[in-house]
């Protein structure tokens, strides 16, 4: 019985936060960003295992992420920040990490053109 209560708040878990802004925000900014793409190689897809936290302050929501990404040649973690006040969630912090390369990427962070 108590097997079954765990896997299922982990299914509700891992629903909820593949449902969230937050989540699907990042997914598109690593999967638009061309130095993460050129990376890990197309598709990127996330895996199944996130990790995070949630703290709530007053009005304020912040939430930290980690996904495992696959993508058609490498595979890497994204390290994810996200704030929430009111009802609108922004992306505070994105770093995705290479495997086995170590190549820590930040699609954030505007690129200056040379």
């Amino acid at each position: 019985m108590t097997g079954a209560v765990v896997a299922t708040v982990l299914l509700v878990f891992f629903v909820l936060v593949r449902s969230s802004d937050i989540y699907r925000q990042a997914l598109f900014v690593i999967r638009h960003d061309p130095a993460v793409v050129s990376q890990l190689g197309a598709p990127i897809r996330p895996g199944l295992f996130v990790q995070g936290n949630v703290i709530r302050k007053s009005s304020i929501t912040m939430v930290t992420l980690a996904i495992p990404l696959t993508g058609a040649s490498a595979k890497a973690t994204a390290f994810v920040v996200g704030h929430r006040h009111g009802v609108h969630w922004s992306l505070a912090d994105l770093q995705v990490c290479c495997r086995p390369s170590g190549v820590c990427l930040k699609p954030l962070k505007k690129r200056s053109s040379s």
